[in-house]
C-alpha cells in the first residue's frame, strides 16, 4: 500500500485500529511490530547506463526524477535523498502508484527509487541501470494504537504476524 503516511496518521488518531505500513517512522501514540526491512535502489533506464555510471550528484540532479505523490514512503525517501545530497532536480514527475515508477523508468522517462529486488531483476533483464551505490532502507510494520496494546484482537494479530514473518 502506497499511502502509508495516511494510514499511520489514521492509527495515531484512532480512526482505524491498526494498519500494515511501509516507512521509516512510527507516529506518536502508536506501537509497531517491524516485520521486515526493505532495501530500495535508485535506477535509470538501461539506455542511460553510460550517462549515470560514475555520475556526480550534481549531474544526477539534472536528470528527470520520478516519485510517488504524497503521502507515501517513496515520496519521503526521495525527498530525503534530495535533501541529503543538496540537490534540486530540474524535472520531477509524480506517479500515483509505486509500481508505475519502474515502468516509467524502463520507458525512459527518468530515474526513480524502487524496491531493491525489483531493481535487480530489471537490471538483469536489461531494462534498468543502477544509479550510484545508493541504498535506502524502509520498514514494513504492523502499526497499532498504543492505547490498544492489551486488546485481544491486536495481541492475536501481533502473535500471528510474528509467526508468519518470523520476527521477534
Amino acid at each position: 500500500m502506497d499511502r502509508c503516511a495516511s494510514l499511520n496518521g489514521a492509527v495515531a488518531i484512532t480512526e482505524i485500529d491498526a494498519a500494515i505500513t511501509l516507512g521509516r517512522t512510527i507516529p506518536q501514540n502508536t506501537s509497531a511490530l517491524v516485520m521486515t526491512e526493505l532495501s530500495f535502489r535508485l535506477v535509470a533506464p538501461a539506455s542511460w547506463k553510460s550517462r549515470v555510471e560514475g555520475a556526480s550528484w550534481s549531474d544526477i540532479a539534472l536528470l528527470p526524477w520520478i516519485r510517488t505523490t504524497k503521502p507515501s514512503a517513496n515520496h519521503e525517501m526521495v525527498d530525503s535523498i534530495l535533501r541529503e545530497h543538496a540537490i534540486k532536480p530540474v524535472e520531477l514527475v509524480e506517479a500515483d502508484h509505486e509500481p508505475l515508477i519502474k515502468s516509467l523508468v524502463a520507458a525512459g522517462v527518468g530515474i526513480g527509487l524502487i524496491r531493491g529486488d525489483l531493481a535487480s531483476i530489471g537490471v538483469q533483464k536489461g531494462e534498468l541501470a543502477f544509479v550510484s551505490d545508493l541504498r535506502e532502507k524502509s520498514r514494513l510494520s504492523f502499526v497499532y494504537s498504543t492505547s490498544r496494546e492489551g486488546d485481544a484482537a491486536i495481541l492475536a494479530a501481533v502473535e500471528a504476524l510474528r509467526a508468519i514473518w518470523q520476527c521477534p
